[in-house]
């Protein structure tokens, strides 16, 4: 690396010492930074010129359900998503949307937006939301977080229900990065129970040497 040379385009720009110019100028695809500059007769120029590549934008998503498992016939999920930037502070990309595509037993599948605090959901309701504050920011060298929980319902033994989160987001080029994953839950088998109350009708007491009583 050339000690005058810049790579942040935040770092060009035209320094002028006398009649001694210095000019760090630094191309970004098709565009150069800074765009122009002035010279005066007789000035001394030097200048620094670095064609950066811009990596592709990209965003690395995990979702996972706590728990993977429950009983039927109906619980609460809550499902945790991180967001990541595998290029860093370097090529930022600011999230636009993220949506939620849910099938059970691998049947039509219902995308619901979770930029919604409380998104229709088949089988079951969104019951706590934070993924809405997500859409909007920029993801760079610090990863992002959100959770949403689902309450199933009317769910038996031996379902699965598959989520599919999909994520959107552009990089300040306006290039579109689109990233998803997926968790599965599978609905276990509640053991049968049998309920019994008993209580006397009457009478609550008996006299010796006893008598009748109703149950």
């Amino acid at each position: 690396k050339h000690p005058m040379a810049v790579w942040d385009v935040k770092d060009a720009g035209v320094t002028r010492t006398g009649k001694k110019v210095l000019v760090k100028m630094v191309a970004v695809r098709s565009t150069f930074t800074p765009t122009s500059f002035e010279l005066n007769a007789g000035d001394e120029v030097t200048c620094t010129f670095v064609n950066r590549q811009v990596r592709p934008p990209a965003i690395h998503v995990t979702k996972a359900p706590t728990p993977a498992k429950y009983q039927e016939h109906s619980g609460p999920v809550v499902y945790t998503i991180q967001l990541s930037n595998p290029n860093g502070a370097g090529a930022p990309v600011t999230v636009t949307s993220m949506t939620d595509r849910i099938s059970i037993n691998d049947g039509a599948a219902v995308t619901v937006d979770l930029s919604q605090p409380a998104p229709p959901v088949p089988g079951g309701v969104i019951a706590a939301n934070d993924c809405p504050t997500v859409i909007g920011r920029v993801l760079a060298g610090s990863p992002l977080s959100c959770s949403f929980t689902i309450e199933h319902s009317g769910r038996n033994a031996d379902d699965v229900i598959r989520d599919v989160v999909r994520v959107l987001g552009a990089d300040p080029f306006g290039r579109v990065v689109d990233a998803s994953d997926d968790a599965v839950v599978t609905v276990t088998p509640r053991a049968p129970e049998i309920v019994v109350t008993k209580d006397n009708v009457e009478p609550v007491t008996l006299v010796a040497p006893g008598g009748a009583a109703t149950y």
